[in-house]
């Protein structure tokens, strides 16, 4: 048991190194958002087992816990902050090419500042509420999986209005490129068919030209 122990106590070393060694600007993608919560569950299961195991406290366990979920929510906040100017950049660059493209993203980009702010002021709302002892942490896990419920059926709609509205512009473009392309189109060439031979055509006609014939005579 004690060599499981020191095992356990190495693997959380790795894990708390590895965070502490990162700044918080590294997070490059969404993937790798995802494998520092991957690794903080296991960091989380191996401090579960360390009290169970009687190697330290409850209260230990919590304060390093925190402080991982600390710094790693300072990655996640400055990984937005990141992904928000790169977008606002693109914004700035459409709008002096395509102003109605760009008030479609315009419309994305209010709307993921406005889903991120709802998330941090619902966080800090149901820490206080714990901290103060009106809920429990496992209520106020609960909640938050319900917000984040809701707010993604919420968030769902609006991104398929944008989508939509994606759509219909892109669709008008290659209506007015079909118009443009009609109207400036010359009619195909379509060659004569059979002989080419020129026809002499008499001004006078068939009749006159036989009435010449008979005065020459």
């Amino acid at each position: 048991m004690k060599k499981i122990i020191h095992v356990s106590v190495a693997l959380l070393a790795v894990f708390v190194i590895g965070f502490s060694a990162v700044s918080v600007s590294a997070l490059e993608s969404h993937n790798e958002l995802e494998a520092r919560i991957t690794e903080l569950r296991a960091v989380h299961a191996d401090l579960k087992a360390q009290v169970e195991a009687g190697d330290i406290t409850i209260e230990e366990a919590r304060e390093q816990w925190h402080a991982l979920i600390a710094e790693l929510r300072a990655e996640k906040d400055a990984f937005f902050e990141k992904k928000r100017a790169q977008i606002e950049d693109r914004y700035e660059t459409l709008a002096e090419r395509n102003p109605e493209r760009a008030e479609i993203l315009k419309e994305h980009i209010d709307a993921m500042l406005t889903r991120h702010q709802e998330r941090v002021e619902e966080r800090a709302e149901l820490r206080a509420k714990v901290e103060v002892g009106e809920i429990t942490r496992k209520e106020a896990r609960e909640m938050k999986v319900d917000f984040v419920k809701d707010q993604h059926e919420k968030y769902q709609t609006i991104r398929e209005d944008l989508r939509d509205k994606r759509q219909d512009l892109r669709d008008e473009r290659m209506e007015d490129r079909k118009e443009n392309r009609d109207e400036y189109q010359l009619p195909p060439f379509r060659p004569a068919t059979g002989s080419t031979r020129p026809v002499e055509v008499n001004p006078l006609g068939v009749r006159g030209a036989f009435q010449v014939g008979v005065d020459a005579e």
